[in-house]
C-alpha cells in the first residue's frame, strides 16, 4: 500500500490541475450588479473569479454558466461580456495601439539590455521557469550589486494575471526610471546606494503570452500563496503548486523585502492588509500611514480638478484566499500593498505613458517611505560580536497571534 501512494497521490494532483487548466476555457466574462458590498464579498468561495469591482456598484467575473445561474437565482443582475480575455484583446485594436504593449520576449530583451548597459548597479537572474518552461527574470538594482549589503530590500512584481499587461509597463517604466537617474539625480543614487530594490515585471509569463489571467495549469497565482489558501476553483490545488509563486517563495525567503508593490489593474486603488478577511491586520495603523502618503501620491485628471488612488483595505472590497500581499505580510513581515492602475483590464496602449508616469510618483513615494517603516540593523552575540538569530518581538503586534515571528537571520 506504502508504495501506491505516492501515484494516487499524483494522480489526484495532476487530475485538479487538468480541471483547473480547463476550467478558464470552460468559463466566460460576466457583469453582476450589486447594491450591498456584503452581497459579493465571499463570491470567490463558490469557485468565482473576481477580476474587476467597480464603486459604482458592479464587478466583472469569470464563472461557468452553472455559477452564473446560481448568482442570478439569488436576485443579482448578471450581463454578458465575452468568451475570455484573448476574445476582448482579439476585438480591441486598441490594445495593439502605439506605443505597443511589451510581450514576453520584450520584456526578456528589455531587462537583458538593461543589465548589460548598467551592469555595475544591475544584475539579472532566473528565479523560475513558468509550466511551459518560460523563464521568469528577475532584475536586482544596487550599488554593490553582487553583494548582499545591509541595506533595505524592496520588491516590485508585475503581471500576477497575464491579462494585466499594464503592470509589466509600470515595472518596466520604474526599472527604467532607477538606471536612467542614477549618478545624475541625487535622490535616485541616495535610493541605489542604500536599497536593493528588485524588480519581477513579469510572473505570469505564460499567461501574458496567452492573454489569460492564470498561468498554462489555468491556477490564479494571485490565489496559489499558501497563506490561507482554499483549493477551490482556480486557486490550485494547494499552496505553492506552481512554479511561478514558488520562484516568488523563493525569491523572498533568501531576501525578504520591507516592503512590496504588486501591480494590476483595475481600480485606481492601493490595497492593503488583509484581504481574506475584514478584520483589521495587526498593525493596521502603520498601514494605513504609508498606504495614505501612497496612495494619495498618484493622482489623474478628475472632472475640472485633480484625483488620487483610494486606499482600502481588500477585505473591505472582497475576500481573497492565498494572495500575495496576505502572505508576504503574514510570513515575511513586508508591508505589501496592490497597486490596481487602470479603469478596465484591458486599457487603450494611448494611455500606458500618462498611467506609468503617475504610478512612477507612487513607486517613489514607496521608496521614500522605506525608510520610515521600521527598524534595521544586524543583531550581534554580546560576547563574540558575531551576527545571531535572534527573535524581534513587537508586544502590540506579536501578542495578536496572527503574525509569523520576526527573525534577525543568521550573517
Amino acid at each position: 500500500m506504502k508504495k501506491v501512494l505516492p501515484l494516487i497521490v499524483t494522480i489526484l494532483v495532476f487530475s485538479q490541475i487538468l480541471q483547473a487548466q480547463i476550467l478558464e476555457d470552460q468559463q466566460n466574462l460576466y457583469r453582476v450588479y450589486f447594491d450591498q458590498i456584503d452581497q459579493i464579498k465571499d463570491l470567490e468561495s463558490q469557485g468565482v473569479s473576481i477580476y474587476d469591482l467597480y464603486t459604482e456598484g458592479y464587478i466583472e467575473i469569470l464563472a461557468l454558466p452553472e455559477q452564473v445561474d446560481k448568482i442570478a437565482s439569488s436576485g443579482l443582475r448578471v450581463e454578458y461580456i465575452a468568451e475570455s480575455f484573448r476574445a476582448l484583446y482579439d476585438e480591441s485594436q486598441r490594445l495593439k495601439a502605439s506605443p505597443e504593449y511589451h510581450d514576453y520576449q520584450e520584456t526578456i530583451d528589455e531587462l537583458a539590455d538593461i543589465a548589460d548597459r548598467f551592469p555595475d548597479i544591475t544584475k539579472l537572474t532566473t528565479i523560475g521557469q513558468s509550466v511551459a518552461g518560460r523563464t521568469i527574470a528577475c532584475l536586482k538594482v544596487s550599488d554593490n550589486v553582487e553583494e548582499d549589503e545591509d541595506e533595505i530590500p524592496i520588491l516590485i512584481v508585475g503581471a500576477h494575471h497575464g491579462n494585466e499587461v499594464l503592470s509589466v509597463e509600470a515595472c518596466l517604466y520604474n526599472l527604467n526610471y532607477l538606471v536612467d537617474n542614477y549618478g545624475t539625480d541625487a535622490e535616485v543614487t541616495f535610493w541605489v546606494d542604500n536599497m536593493e530594490i528588485w524588480f519581477v515585471p513579469l510572473l505570469n509569463t505564460d499567461g501574458r503570452e496567452a492573454v489569460r489571467r492564470t498561468n498554462d495549469n489555468g491556477v490564479d497565482l494571485n490565489r496559489n500563496y499558501d497563506y490561507m489558501h482554499t483549493a477551490v476553483g482556480n486557486h490550485g490545488p494547494n499552496g505553492f503548486s506552481e512554479p511561478e509563486t514558488q520562484a516568488i517563495r523563493d525569491l523572498v525567503a533568501e531576501f525578504p523585502p520591507a516592503m512590496s508593490l504588486t501591480y494590476h489593474t483595475s481600480g485606481r486603488l492601493l490595497l492593503y492588509n488583509w484581504t481574506h478577511t475584514d478584520s483589521a491586520a495587526p498593525d493596521e495603523a502603520a498601514q494605513l500611514y504609508h498606504g495614505t502618503i501612497v496612495a494619495e501620491s498618484i493622482t489623474f485628471p478628475q472632472g475640472a480638478g485633480t484625483g488620487h488612488y483610494e486606499l482600502r483595505q481588500g477585505g473591505q472590497w472582497y475576500f481573497t484566499a492565498g494572495e500575495y500581499c496576505d502572505y508576504m505580510y503574514a510570513v515575511h513581515n513586508t508591508m505589501a500593498f496592490t497597486v490596481e492602475m487602470w479603469t478596465s483590464q484591458n486599457p487603450d496602449g494611448g494611455v500606458i505613458s500618462q498611467v506609468v508616469e503617475r504610478n512612477l510618483v507612487g513607486f517613489q513615494t514607496l521608496l521614500r517611505q522605506a525608510w520610515k517603516a521600521g527598524v534595521s540593523g544586524t543583531v550581534k552575540d554580546a560576547v563574540t560580536g558575531e551576527p545571531v538569530v535572534a527573535t524581534i518581538d513587537i508586544p502590540a503586534i506579536d501578542d495578536q497571534g496572527k503574525l509569523m515571528p520576526r527573525l534577525a537571520n543568521e550573517g
